[in-house]
């Protein structure tokens, strides 16, 4: 099902931007909550990605993408970790996804039909894995919400 007009807004986010393999990512998120710990504030409990770009060399997948930690109040930037005060995307499509995170590819194909039916260009996706900081593996189920910008 598919939800139009939706809103995802939040205050106080550490984030990281890099090219990441699928090993690279839990590690960068096990580094925002390193970070996070040390500067004594507190995770509110997921994490959300923005994908840029997929490449894949010699069969192996890799994302420009953007992990966001909403934290409980201000810290410092630190090397490649960056405070951001305000996050907010309006009028977003919204779907949610039940199933492995493998299968999220199909889910991202679908969408792309309808927002090519719809004659719309899509200016972000935001992926929110609301399952927790503990990383799981591909083929764990979980719930994850898609925003798209329009």
């Amino acid at each position: 099902m598919i939800l139009e007009y939706e809103k995802l807004s939040f205050t106080n986010l550490m984030s990281v931007r890099k090219v990441m393999s699928y090993k690279d990512i839990k590690n960068e998120i096990d580094n925002l909550s390193k970070i996070i710990k040390k500067y004594n504030a507190e995770s509110l409990g997921f994490i959300f990605a923005r994908p840029y770009d997929i490449t894949e060399i010699d069969s192996n997948k890799y994302f420009d993408m953007e992990i966001l930690v909403p934290v409980d109040k201000k810290i410092p930037d630190f090397r490649d970790y960056k405070f951001i005060d305000n996050f907010n995307l309006i009028n977003a499509f919204k779907i949610t996804h039940t199933d492995s995170a493998d299968s999220l590819q199909e889910v991202l194909s679908d969408i792309g039909e309808y927002t090519s039916s719809k004659n719309l260009n899509p200016a972000t996706f935001v992926i929110d894995a609301s399952y927790g900081s503990s990383y799981m593996s591909l083929s764990d189920e979980l719930e994850i919400d898609i925003y798209i910008s329009m």
